[in-house]
């Protein structure tokens, strides 16, 4: 896949989390305190750096300190 085809790919995935994060906070305050919904969403982003870098094999980056 040439580089063009990855940024449109990766331009419309981005526009698509955009859009639905909106809509998700939203409806999630319906149900949720705010304090409890940055917690959430923190955890969240944590999860998904941490299995980035797995996937990447740089864990052990983010033990060591420089």
């Amino acid at each position: 896949m040439n580089n063009i085809k990855k940024a449109y790919i990766f331009a419309l995935a981005a526009i698509f989390f955009w859009s639905t994060v909106g809509v998700a906070f939203k409806i999630a305050l319906r149900h949720l305190d705010f304090v409890q919904l940055l917690f959430f969403s923190s955890l969240v982003a944590l999860f998904c750096f941490i299995v980035i870098a797995a996937v990447e094999k740089k864990l052990k980056d983010l033990l060591t300190v420089k």
